[in-house]
């Protein structure tokens, strides 16, 4: 009688008992000394090394803590101010694309008010003032009078000449107006160059009339 050892696939070893029974108490002393051993080595090394990380990493882990609030209002700070620039950036874009649009509008709308007419009746005086007709195809006939003031800036218009006008909004009066030659073609000596500017300037008056001029005199 004894026990059955497999070496191999195909090789087994009859042990006695009196041979396998200290075998196996030898192989589980080793094995009861392995475990003690790991055992030992955990309560000795692995164990305390957990205990002072743990104690080391606990007054950063109490910092982040603490700064967990501190980081979260700065971040939501950060993303009001984010939002505060967009909408500025947001308004300024839509201020200028206001501007722009009405610019064009203004430009359209001062081209509409702008014609080359020519001077079809003329008297101006430079101490009573005056007034003059200006006609053109497919517009109205402008009748404008000028008072004393005005009249010496437009002594050298005749008629006959040829003018580009634009004419204040409603057709109030004279917005701009510009001698562009004479009726042959030649350019005025001394042309009448007036913008807009140069009217508001000067304080200038150019009524519109429905009226035509006097041409008695």
């Amino acid at each position: 009688m004894g026990v059955s050892v497999r070496l191999s696939r195909n090789t087994r070893v009859y042990l006695p008992f009196w041979v396998a029974i200290p075998a196996w108490l030898i192989a589980a002393a080793v094995w009861a000394v392995i475990l003690a051993a790991m055992l030992l080595w955990w309560l000795l090394v692995i164990l305390p090394g957990k205990a002072v990380t743990a104690w080391r990493d606990s007054p950063r882990r109490a910092t982040r803590d603490a700064q967990r609030p501190v980081v979260a209002a700065e971040q939501a700070l950060l993303e009001e101010y984010r939002q505060q620039r967009e909408e500025e950036r947001r308004q300024r874009e839509q201020a200028a694309n206001a501007e722009v649009e009405e610019y064009r509008q203004q430009v359209q709308d001062h081209e509409a008010r702008t014609h080359r007419y020519r001077v079809t009746a003329c008297s101006i005086d430079a101490i009573k003032g005056g007034e003059f007709t200006l006609e053109a195809e497919g517009l109205d006939s402008v009748h404008i009078r000028l008072d004393a003031k005005a009249a010496i800036h437009f002594l050298s218009l005749k008629a006959g000449d040829i003018v580009q006008v634009t004419l204040a909004p409603e057709q109030a009066g004279l917005e701009e107006f510009w001698h562009i030659c004479r009726a042959n073609g030649a350019k005025p000596r001394s042309p009448v160059e007036l913008s807009a500017g140069d009217m508001r300037w000067l304080g200038l008056t150019g009524t519109r009339s429905t009226e035509p001029p006097d041409q008695s005199g």
